[in-house]
């Protein structure tokens, strides 16, 4: 089974278990993967009927499975069979690695940059001015002064549009270059694919170094999936070498600062903290009503300013959200007869809207989490936030931290151990890490994190 095929049925696995049972047979089951491009995951719909209907009501849950089930792809676009032709299947694009053998390294810089995400449709404001600012002195002077670039910020903040933006940028000032981008993910199973068949291919790992040393740009995002990855660490840590020491540009992208990452090794760390490290924090109520306007002009939307400050009110922390929202809008005004009049768009858009949380009405608080984990476990909230260290206090301990640290991605670690009766940010990390491995190997644990958001989030 392919990478995407497995990222897929981890997302089915989840909306399953989110959606009722109709909806999840007639809209969800009948979606199929057919492969990731340029970091945006592709799904394919029966027919247009069936596009329209999942990009209207159900790719923002789509999008939220994704995120839960840790998905390192963040973007989706449905298609239909006869979109197809428009885009190249994985195993044509893995074909075009080694001269079309297959072998799945590639030895020539073979990327292609979302057009969509330029430096012209990237919105600054206060939240993110900093970071657009290095990226576009990145861009104007690879391998100058800020190398390298080091961008974290939260899921949906903008943090994959600056690095096509650079590499587009790049590529499209210095055509000789030769300029990558490739999430850690897909880097890490290039050197697995490599690393497997290595014996029957003695050349593959001497492919696999020459084309990343060769590089003049380097883009890798969400290094933060690294953690506990030794061998990955390793080669990265000779690559990263390499290239910096031959002046030739490296841009790294994360959800945290790595500082707050474990099992990440501490001279890559360091390394990546070399040159310029620049941070995004959620929009203001201003930025976010320019990126819906901006979004709202260029495919053409014809929507009242009441409609966008709506939406903008919905949810401040992310922004892809907001254009998920946005489409959905514009999608049930379109369906209803598209209409302008400004009182009947704004009725149709909380119509749209109705089932969507917002930020203000049912806030996600670390008492609410906690709260929701005594419940769950039947235990007091003076257990889990003290310092006993039974069995039976020390796992919903740390499903809290996990939770709190997946659902408030932005509250400092040494916040959240502080309402810990004091401990550090190593121990947070531990717990978080620890709940995050178990996801993937223990039903009984899988079961409790998803019961327990599922409360959380009223769904």
């Amino acid at each position: 089974m392919n990478n995407t095929a497995t990222w897929w049925n981890r997302i089915t696995e989840r909306l399953g278990v989110k959606l009722p049972v109709p909806v999840y047979e007639a809209w969800i089951k009948n979606l199929s993967p057919f492969c990731v491009q340029d970091d945006v995951f592709l799904i394919e719909a029966k027919n247009k009927s069936h596009q329209k209907i999942v990009n209207g009501k159900y790719l923002t849950d789509i999008i939220k499975a994704a995120k839960e089930v840790r998905c390192p792809y963040g973007s989706f676009t449905v298609i239909t069979p006869d979109e197809r032709s428009l885009y190249k299947a994985e195993d044509e694009i893995n074909n075009e690695y080694d001269g079309g053998s297959g072998s799945g390294t590639a030895v020539a810089d073979n990327c292609t940059f979302n057009k969509a995400y330029t430096f012209d449709s990237f919105v600054v404001g206060g939240c993110n001015q900093y970071a657009a600012a290095a990226a576009k002195a990145v861009a104007e002077n690879p391998g100058g002064a800020y190398n390298p670039l080091f961008i974290y910020g939260g899921v949906g903040l903008g943090k994959t549009h600056i690095m096509h933006a650079i590499g587009s940028y790049i590529k499209a000032n210095n055509p000789s270059f030769k300029v990558h981008y490739v999430t850690s993910e897909s880097f890490t199973n290039e050197l697995i694919y490599a690393l497997m068949n290595n014996g029957t291919r003695s050349d593959l790992m001497q492919k696999f170094n020459e084309k990343y040393r060769n590089l003049d740009v380097l883009l890798i995002d969400d290094v933060q999936f690294l953690a506990g990855k030794a061998s990955t660490q390793e080669s990265l840590f000779h690559i990263f070498n390499e290239l910096y020491n031959n002046n030739k540009q490296i841009i790294l992208s994360s959800d945290r600062n790595l500082a707050d990452t474990s099992d990440i090794e501490e001279r890559l760390i360091s390394r990546f903290n070399w040159g310029l490290v620049a941070d995004i924090q959620p929009p203001n109520l201003e930025t976010r009503i320019a990126i819906l306007q901006k979004k709202a002009y260029e495919h053409k939307f014809n929507l009242d300013i009441s409609v966008i400050e709506y939406i903008a009110e919905k949810n401040s922390t992310n922004i892809r959200m907001l254009e998920s929202m946005l489409q959905n809008v514009v999608f049930y005004i379109q369906l209803n007869n598209g209409s302008t009049d400004k009182g009947s768009q704004l009725a149709l858009a909380k119509e749209a809207l109705r089932d969507c949380r917002t930020d203000d009405n049912d806030k996600v608080t670390m008492d609410s989490i906690i709260s929701a984990v005594c419940k769950y476990y039947e235990v007091s909230t003076e257990n889990i936030l003290g310092k006993q260290r039974l069995k039976e206090y020390v796992t919903p301990r740390q499903v809290a931290m996990y939770l709190i640290c997946d659902m408030l991605p932005f509250i400092p670690l040494s916040a959240i151990g502080k309402k810990f009766s004091g401990r550090d940010h190593a121990t947070v990390i531990h717990a978080r890490d620890k709940i995050a491995e178990m996801y993937n190997t223990n039903e009984t644990i899988k079961k409790s994190v998803v019961d327990i958001s599922n409360s959380i989030l009223k769904k």
